[in-house]
């Protein structure tokens, strides 16, 4: 989504069914872009327009907006249409091409809930990735040794904290790299052999890392209750029963030594 020098972007939020809840509630637009001049560290001037469509009025603010960083700024409240639909539109002032990221472009935040309900379900989303961990480490336990097991279920926290990084190797198409001059990867045989086991690692914890906390209570965003009941069927029910059932079936497999008898 760009938005050129002197030209006008347009967005129609649905609030849906939340539209009841807001009437006569502040309410702030969160506003990231990037500008395609790199060497150019002043703000960009932008007009923003918010369509009133109760009383066909338009509010208009003109900010200074630095690039590549969060800017916020109040709205007035009840600018919605009655089927929930709120028009805002931004007007570039500069000569510098605008980028809005297609994920946080433009945020509506809005109140909902207190910090203190927020924080508990951040941490009982928090919970749950111990309670998978736990399971991972006591499957682990039913076969191998303590040192082993220990060694294997820190593994995998450190592949879940990099799922990240993995991510990005997996949408650059390579792992070492692409050399700017000739535009071709600079080690093709790696990323033939781990690409593929990227792609799983991927595939395996993008489910658990989808209900991430810690960044949405950081940034004062609301983790639901929605996002907390799927995190506690997936994560617990499904992820760390999954490996309590196998480490249970592990450990009723394994022979078990007895004690020796002196006699």
């Amino acid at each position: 989504q760009t938005g050129g020098p002197y030209d006008r972007r347009i967005w129609n939020l649905e609030l849906g069914p939340r539209r009841v809840f807001l009437k006569d509630k502040p309410m702030s637009l969160q506003v990231k872009f990037f500008a395609a001049s790199v060497s150019d560290e002043q703000p960009i001037n932008t007009v923003w327009v918010i369509h009133d469509k109760q009383t066909g009025l338009q509010h208009r603010f003109e900010k200074q907006f630095s690039s590549g960083v969060l800017n916020e700024f109040e709205i007035p409240a009840n600018c919605y249409s009655k089927e929930g639909t709120l028009t805002v539109e931004c007007e570039n002032r500069d000569r510098t091409t605008i980028l809005f990221p297609l994920d946080d472009g433009l945020t509506l935040m809005y109140p909902e809930g207190g910090f203190l309900m927020n924080y508990f379900r951040g941490l009982v989303i928090i919970f749950c990735w111990m309670a998978l961990l736990a399971a991972v480490g006591l499957a682990a336990s039913s076969i191998l040794s303590f040192s082993v097991a220990t060694l294997l279920s820190l593994t995998i926290l450190l592949v879940g904290v990099s799922s990240g990084t993995f991510a990005e190797a997996i949408q650059d198409d390579t792992v070492w790299g692409i050399d700017e001059d000739s535009g071709e990867r600079e080690s093709p045989i790696l990323d033939q052999l781990f690409l593929p086991v990227f792609k799983a690692v991927s595939f395996v914890v993008t489910p658990v890392n989808a209900y991430a906390p810690i960044t949405l209570v950081a940034s004062g965003r609301a983790v639901r209750w929605e996002s907390t009941a799927m995190a506690l069927v997936q994560i617990i029910v499904l992820g760390a029963g999954l490996f309590g059932a196998l480490g249970a079936y592990l450990f009723s497999r394994r022979q078990l030594g007895s004690q020796m008898s002196t006699r």
